[in-house]
């Protein structure tokens, strides 16, 4: 075996509680990326290095090392998804409103329309297919037969 390169890991210590309930969302869990992420830190536990549990598990080496860290500073409830940019703005209606009408007298770009708001031309984008979306429908259900 080749000698190690690197900074080693911090090695991932857990409880017998702590096992069986990382052992229990691997088996029981509907999301399968928790799931990978409690098989992440499971076989941390079991001794194997980043580069090994990265190539099983078909993830990236700093995938493995952020899911440690996360489970070393938080616990289980570090594995769970965090959202780790800002939310979407929500833009008000009268901004959607005037881009939709900008759009529709024609003459400029999504772009320029874009810089003049002071949105992002996705938005301006948006407020077009917000305007052009049909409305609707109930649709009407058959009644069941036995």
């Amino acid at each position: 075996m080749p000698p190690r390169v690197g900074r080693p890991a911090t090695p991932v210590v857990l409880t017998k509680f702590a096992r069986e309930q990382l052992d229990a969302i691997t088996l029981k869990t509907s999301d399968p990326r928790l799931a990978t992420r409690a098989r992440l830190v499971l076989a941390s536990f079991y001794g194997q290095s980043g580069v090994e549990i990265a190539r099983t598990q078909r993830v990236s080496v700093q995938t493995v090392a952020k899911w440690r860290a996360r489970y070393l500073a938080e616990g289980v409830d570090g594995l769970l998804h965090r959202r780790s940019s800002r939310p979407r703005r929500r833009l008000d209606a009268d901004v959607v409103a005037r881009a939709a009408q900008m759009l529709e007298s024609g003459g400029q770009t999504s772009r320029e329309i874009a810089t003049r708001l002071g949105i992002s031309q996705t938005s301006v984008v948006r407020a077009k297919l917000g305007s052009q979306r049909p409305k609707a429908r109930k649709v009407q259900r058959l009644p069941r037969v036995r």
